[in-house]
């Protein structure tokens, strides 16, 4: 399986903090049957203001030292790069941290709510070649108040991340019921773990795909783990399914 949203770079955001806990990391990922990661750490404003340069040096070491411990997992590049709007400055100046230097970029929207006029600006990255991944827009709380808001975005040829937790419900109720809509309705293409730990919130995608088959069948959860993760890190175009307008069901009493 191939994993494209993990925080396993250690010591630069909230992600593990020492090289032992990265490789553990690492371990329990191969273990699980992921083969692939990308290494996507936070890049948010006053926060986690890492650069290019910072997460290429500790990507690197980790290479070097899965290496040394024989650990056959391979890693590629990326960053979790929260809304802002120097993207569009980074894009121009050929600094946008995307996942394996390729067209796809890994956004994370606020949590507290959906940003007004994102279309607009996601359509100025699309016209500049990037095509935006959004993680984990089920825990989103305009999301999850109306799915919908995110089908003008996926009709553009934007991306969906889901989170392998969010299927299992670990991440709630609402984001449970919210994930679930964007699988039957095409709103969602890829299933990533999000790690930060080995506890908490680990390299784990066997439970959520699982989940998903029940919703979506075998084949299309697999390909979200699969195919269409390793064709984003390779830098080819995915093909996806014509998304469908969620209609909510009314019960009469």
């Amino acid at each position: 399986m191939v994993d494209i949203h993990s925080h396993i770079l250690p010591g630069i955001d909230d992600g593990p903090q020492d090289w032992e806990q990265a490789l553990a990391m690492c371990r329990m990922a191969l273990a699980q049957g992921i083969g692939t990661m990308a290494a996507t750490p936070h890049i948010l404003a006053e926060i986690f203001e890492n650069t290019p340069e910072i997460i290429r040096e500790r990507f690197e070491e980790l290479q070097k030292r899965l290496e040394a411990e024989a650990i056959g997992l391979t890693i590629r590049p990326g960053s979790e790069t929260h809304l802002d709007l120097r993207i569009l400055d980074w894009q121009r100046d050929g600094s946008l941290q995307t996942l394996n230097h390729g067209r796809y970029l890994l956004l994370e929207l606020p949590t507290g709510l959906f940003p007004p006029h994102l279309e607009t600006f996601l359509d100025r990255l699309l016209e500049g070649g990037v095509v935006p991944v959004i993680a984990h827009p089920e825990r989103n709380l305009g999301v999850q108040a109306n799915p919908n808001k995110l089908y003008p975005l996926v009709e553009r040829g934007v991306l969906v991340q889901i989170t392998a937790q969010s299927v299992t419900g670990e991440f709630g109720r609402d984001a449970k019921r919210c994930v679930d809509i964007l699988l039957q309705c095409d709103l969602c293409h890829v299933i990533a773990t999000d790690a930060h730990s080995t506890t908490g919130r680990p390299p784990i995608l066997r439970a959520g795909v699982q989940k998903a088959s029940d919703v979506v069948g075998p084949a299309r959860a697999h390909a979200m783990v699969t195919s269409t993760p390793a064709a984003i890190l390779r830098n080819e175009p995915v093909q996806v399914p014509v998304p469908k307008l969620y209609q909510r069901r009314f019960r009469w009493f």
